[in-house]
């Protein structure tokens, strides 16, 4: 028997998700505002279209985010993580809200000029962002220093919290210090393993461990040599 209140909510779901990707192509972004396709976002996005497990799909075509013949903009990303964000932002788990805070924190620029400033959005940038309070009572770190606005914080500090990465004190990637990308490898490295050694980790833990991983590849790749 079809449960209508959820068929509803889907059916409701992907007319407001066709609407704002339809509605947002006017802005689609110019050459300037190109993502390589060594960025993280198209693995993850390719993943949240393609992969049978997940529940609310971002609504584009299958190749939509893997094909290697084009590049996509800023702003075509930012539409599909409001279509995400929407999607799960009452019902989400904590791993995949981490995810939306990942995806609005990497294109706020855009999710901001595009007009998009409801509840959910301002949530995302101003409270699980670095808002400007705390900025700016933070000293400025080196030009080496992952910058304190950076998602990678919340990420480290998501899988500490949960128990999923031991060894570091509660509170070590929480901004009270400017880390660099060293430390942050240091610790994606460790994540890595714990995660390729169980036996059935969180698809969304994983997606979040994997945007870590090419964020800090070239570190990474530099402390496994």
């Amino acid at each position: 028997m079809i449960d209508m209140k959820q068929f509803i909510s889907k059916v409701s779901f992907l007319l407001f998700a066709a609407i704002l990707l339809l509605g947002n192509a006017a802005i689609a972004g110019s050459a300037d505002d190109q993502v390589g396709r060594d960025h993280w976002a198209y693995a993850l996005f390719d993943y949240l279209v393609n992969d049978p497990n997940v529940e609310w799909k971002v609504v584009q075509p299958g190749d939509f985010f893997s094909r290697e013949d084009r590049l996509l903009t800023r702003y075509e990303f930012a539409s599909a993580a409001l279509v995400f964000g929407y999607s799960i932002f009452e019902n989400g788990s904590d791993s995949q809200k981490m995810l939306l805070h990942i995806c609005m924190n990497e294109f706020k620029d855009q999710i901001v000029s595009m007009g998009h400033t409801d509840h959910f959005v301002s949530l995302e940038i101003s409270n699980l962002g670095m808002n400007n309070e705390i900025q700016g009572s933070m000293r400025t770190g080196a030009s080496a220093d992952v910058p304190p606005e950076h998602w990678a914080y919340d990420a480290v500090e998501f899988f500490i919290d949960s128990g999923t990465l031991e060894g570091y004190p509660a509170g070590f990637y929480d901004r009270s210090r400017i880390l660099t990308p060293y430390e942050f490898a240091q610790a994606i490295a460790r994540l890595l393993d714990i995660l390729s050694d169980q036996e059935n980790p969180y698809p969304y833990e994983v997606q979040i461990a994997e945007c870590l991983r090419v964020e800090f590849s070239d570190q990474l790749d530099s402390i496994s040599s």
